[in-house]
């Protein structure tokens, strides 16, 4: 059983124990290659309860969880190109903005996954990732 009979689990991540969301972040992420969750509908759900999560998680600030944060927006990107959701343009700048976030504050590994990344994406989403990273306020102002 992934989350059956867990419910201090969940008691503990509803309350803000970093660790616990994390647990529920990983069990969550571990149901894609679950088999009894095989069906596409299924797979979609997962990824948007693993989205939630991830969320909760990286709002705690350490440069791992934001690493996780951009590994599953990137995921889910991938997902939406591969159906043609258009939605796929704004995971894609939503996780770059978040690496130049990253970069920024000199987290290691982050300028090298830009520099890996960015020559696969479209103009349109490295120019929406740059409108991201710049924040509610500053782009405001334009």
């Amino acid at each position: 059983m992934i989350f059956g009979g867990e419910s201090p689990l969940f008691t503990r991540a509803s309350a803000g124990d970093v660790e616990a969301q994390r647990d529920v972040l990983v069990r969550t992420v571990q149901m894609l290659n679950d088999p009894r969750f095989a069906s596409p509908g299924d797979q979609v759900m997962i990824l948007h309860v693993a989205e939630l999560w991830a969320r909760i998680v990286a709002t705690h600030g350490q440069d791992d969880d934001q690493f996780a944060l951009v590994n599953l927006l990137g995921h889910i990107a991938t997902r939406c190109d591969a159906s043609g959701d258009v939605a796929a343009t704004n995971y894609h700048a939503e996780a770059l903005a978040i690496l130049y976030r990253l970069a920024e504050r000199r987290a290691d590994g982050a300028d090298e996954l830009i520099a890996r990344i960015v020559p696969h994406l479209s103009a349109a989403v490295t120019e929406q990732a740059a409108h991201f990273a710049a924040g509610p306020d500053k782009a405001r102002s334009h």
